[in-house]
């Protein structure tokens, strides 16, 4: 039952609100001054890495834009995945549910994000997985804001100079063609 590993709370409550522990389901609880929410991880020994996406990108969906929320991973380790590989999947998930392409628009609502923190008791294994889930998660929104960018709002000169900036930010070496090279 995916309800066994819910601790204080009620099962029967829970299941009185529909909450099954699926994958990616989500259930708020009020409690002393915090509100808790509840992720289905479905059989934990099914577990698998787009799951702990999804259950991220619930997480931050089911949280009010502008809060922070803690997810402990701990409790990874009866599953096949170690804390540091839940915290970057789980991580990924609530950075990419945060993506928002509003280059175009004429007026932005100045959204505030939902800030994670992924705590365990490696902190430093798990520092470094979030580290590397902030990574693809910034290489993602990159390709997404170039691929939502429409081609007459992004030139060819434009794209190089996005790519020799990504690439000198990450250290690495690049060379851009240009018409004559191509041809």
């Amino acid at each position: 039952d995916p309800l066994d590993h819910v601790d204080d709370m009620d099962r029967d409550a829970a299941r009185r609100r529909g909450f099954s522990g699926k994958i990616g389901e989500t259930m708020l609880v009020d409690g002393e001054g915090v509100t808790t929410c509840v992720a289905g991880l479905g059989d934990a020994e099914e577990i698998a890495a787009e799951d702990l996406r999804r259950v991220g990108a619930a997480i931050a969906r089911a949280a009010k834009r502008g809060v922070g929320i803690a997810i402990p991973v701990a409790g990874f380790a009866a599953t096949n995945l170690t804390p540091a590989s839940a915290a970057e999947l789980l991580g990924v998930g609530v950075a990419l549910a945060n993506y928002r392409f509003d280059r175009l628009r004429s007026e932005v609502d100045n959204p505030t994000c939902v800030v994670a923190e992924i705590i365990d008791d490696d902190e430093t294994s798990v520092t470094r997985a979030v580290m590397r889930a902030q990574a693809v998660a910034d290489a993602v929104s990159l390709a997404r804001d170039l691929v939502n960018t429409p081609a007459g709002d992004l030139a060819p000169q434009d794209f190089a100079t996005i790519a020799e900036e990504t690439a000198s930010r990450a250290g690495l070496a690049i060379e851009v063609f240009d018409e004559e090279r191509i041809a």
